[in-house]
């Protein structure tokens, strides 16, 4: 029994890690694919805790409102800048 128990710490403590690994990973992911150890660790972590749970649906609706934002920007000419306005941030960059 204690032996089994020793097992079970063991397998835990290879496969969980902290909440900022966790944090990094669910940021990590929005942006890349997750090897599958990683994606495997990042789901036991997540079941275990619920403020990581929290970050990655917290980070799931930001990503979610900044596509939706950049689309609606991109296809809205009043939000791009004109000729001029570059050229007067251009000038502005240069002169620094």
């Amino acid at each position: 029994m204690n032996n089994d128990n020793n097992i079970i710490k063991k397998l835990k403590n290879g496969m969980m890690f902290s909440c900022d690994t966790a944090t990094l990973l669910i940021t990590k992911r929005e942006h890349t694919k997750l090897t599958i150890l990683d994606g495997l660790r990042l789901q036991m972590h997540l079941a275990s805790c619920k403020f990581c749970r929290r970050f990655d649906e917290q980070s799931k609706e930001i990503s979610a409102q900044i596509k939706d934002f950049s689309n609606l920007k991109s296809n809205n000419p009043i939000h791009k800048l004109s000729e001029e306005q570059k050229n007067n941030l251009s000038d502005i960059i240069d002169s620094k």
